[in-house]
């Protein structure tokens, strides 16, 4: 039966999701450097472009354009014109705040309750600015719902289809924003093998999912001619538009984007190049008096805040009553942290492995607060965390608006996605000609193609050419 839409409570997350929105994005600018690399570039290539086929060649990060491009494209409308493009994270952010928020207060699975407030206080404590939300932090809150379903699938006893169709929803939502996070893939797989007998594989959702997924994997076989760029072995460079043999062929982005999340600028020995980097363990030293630093400040108010609820738990609880602990919480934490010793030995940066310590340290302090004592226990101190998290937000984001308000730049208020100047001034951006014909445009005067006539490359002296089909579709590849 289909549930009665309240119109109260949904006006209600709509005015909550706005505001949080407006008050996070207002004044700021977009994501340094990747929003001017390859974001807004994109976005402009979808806004002006059919299909661009062989994109990569142009540069070599957009083969690793996430979903969330074509979503952001729609938002180039008659209401907010081109800076419409700047809502959708607002959107993605607010929303998924709200849904924490409802499931700690209204889930009756303690567990659940749990797990809901320590991604609730992660999201606050990490991921608090629109500056630095970019591709990977929607990627990270997909991910924490994504892993709320599949613990609801073992928790609830009723909803295990619905539950498993969402899960599986999300995971697609987050690999097709994240390529490194396809080991998601891994929790909908696994309940298939194992409760094979209570899933229906076939519903109309899955169905969509698997055709979606089929779309993403075409797109991106159109744009890299691989199906998952750089991934070198599913690249098929027979096409016209392969860039094996340029500077975005799937093996060199491979190796210099493992180098450099490996702390190769970090090496102690200079003289070493990617692929003597990469040789072996050295490069740990280097990251971990760089990298590691990163890591632990993101993570430790997460850590710093479930070690305070555990020892104010232990100080004033009376009769234990913990209860036994679904294997779905085992699976998770096992799970996750395969996923870390996978991150940490191919892409150690943080960006690339944020939710999976994320939720590592969030199911440790779930194992160790499973207690039905806790939540009553320490209502006032989840409430004071929580209040002292949101003045924080307010009080950074507040300061932020206070020191650009008089700031009379380009698109004012809007947050800056034209250049990152002083002013938000717009790229005029030069052709590059062969025949009498624009090839692609190269940034100018400001290094970065932000959000500019394209298609637009912030590389100069490209060994490209173009070609237009009977479709009129644009094929960029290198020139023989």
């Amino acid at each position: 039966m289909k549930k009665n839409i309240n119109f109260y409570e949904v006006t209600k997350v709509i005015i909550i999701v706005s505001f949080i929105g407006f008050f996070t994005f207002l004044l700021d600018h977009s994501n340094r450097p990747d929003a001017g690399l390859y974001h807004l570039p994109y976005i402009s290539i979808l806004n002006e472009e059919k299909i661009l086929i062989g994109s990569v060649n142009l540069h070599f990060r957009f083969g690793h354009i996430s979903s969330l491009q074509y979503f952001f494209s729609i938002f180039n409308n008659i209401i907010f014109g081109d800076n419409g493009i700047l809502i959708p994270l607002t959107i993605i952010f607010g929303t998924v705040i709200v849904y924490f928020y409802k499931e700690f207060l209204n889930n009756k699975i303690l567990v659940i309750k749990l797990f809901s407030l320590f991604s609730l206080i992660f999201i606050l404590t990490s991921m608090n600015r629109y500056s630095g939300f970019g591709n990977d932090d929607p990627a990270h809150m997909f991910y924490l719902i994504a892993t709320c379903y599949f613990l609801k699938f073992y928790l609830e006893e009723t909803n295990k289809q619905i539950n498993f169709n969402i899960l599986s929803i999300y995971c697609l939502y987050t690999f097709s924003i994240k390529q490194f996070y396809a080991l998601i893939v891994f929790l909908p797989l696994f309940l298939i093998v194992s409760n094979y007998k209570k899933i229906k594989i076939f519903s109309k959702s899955n169905i969509f999912a698997a055709f979606f997924l089929c779309l993403w994997l075409l797109k991106n076989i159109l744009a890299t001619s691989c199906i998952l760029y750089p991934i070198n072995f599913t690249c098929l460079e027979t096409l016209k538009w392969s860039p094996k043999n340029s500077f975005s062929s799937a093996e060199r982005v491979s190796i210099s984007s493992e180098a450099w999340a490996k702390a190769f600028p970090d090496r102690l020995d200079k003289s070493r190049n990617y692929i003597d980097h990469l040789s072996d363990y050295k490069w740990i030293e280097g990251w971990y008096k760089n990298h590691f630093k990163v890591v632990m400040k993101k993570i430790l108010p997460l850590i710093l805040i479930i070690i305070t609820f555990f020892v104010w738990f232990l100080i004033n609880k009376k009769i234990k009553k913990t209860k036994k602990l679904n294997r779905s919480i085992y699976l998770i934490l096992l799970f996750n942290l395969l996923f870390i010793v996978i991150w940490f030995f191919k892409f150690p940066t943080y960006r690339y492995g944020a939710a999976y310590i994320g939720t590592f340290f969030i199911i440790n302090g779930l194992i160790f607060l499973n207690d039905e004592n806790f939540l009553n226990i320490s209502k006032k101190l989840i409430n004071s965390v929580l209040i002292i998290l949101t003045i924080f937000i307010l009080t950074k984001n507040s300061n932020r608006i206070i020191n650009n308000y008089d700031l009379k730049y380009q698109d004012y208020p809007w947050p800056k996605k034209n250049s990152f100047t002083k002013y938000n001034k717009k790229n005029q951006n030069l052709p590059v000609m062969k025949n009498n014909t624009t090839i692609y445009y190269t940034a100018y005067p400001y290094t970065l193609c932000m959000y500019s006539k394209s298609p637009c490359t912030s590389f100069r002296d490209l060994k490209i050419s173009r070609e237009i089909t009977k479709f009129n579709y644009k094929i960029f590849s290198t020139e023989n």
